[in-house]
């Protein structure tokens, strides 16, 4: 997948990643969110560091008297991006999502 197709899953409230995480491709196919889930399996380190930095930074401003409401949105969208496997038609692409949350 090129970095443009990537994007564009992404956009739109990562509806397009949904409907693939959901559906699949044409044909049923989920060998890409399979592969995908893969990959982010195989980043976990570098995940649960940038999740962890973004949690430090939404809890240092929810202390602050005055507090940014846009704090916590990319570790919310993170997340929220993340667990669309579970909503699959795929039980391997469940499992996947599952793994990476355990």
């Amino acid at each position: 997948m090129k970095p443009k197709q990537a994007a564009t899953l992404l956009e739109s409230n990562h509806k397009y990643l949904t409907i693939m995480a959901v559906r699949g491709a044409k044909g049923m196919d989920f060998d890409g969110v399979e592969r995908w889930y893969g990959t982010m399996y195989n980043s976990i380190p570098n995940l649960i560091y940038l999740i962890n930095s973004e949690k430090k930074d939404v809890l240092a401003y929810s202390k602050a008297a005055n507090a940014n409401q846009n704090r916590g949105k990319n570790l919310f969208k993170t997340l929220n991006i993340l667990k669309v496997g579970f909503y699959s038609r795929n039980e391997d692409v469940q499992l996947a999502c599952g793994m990476l949350f355990n």
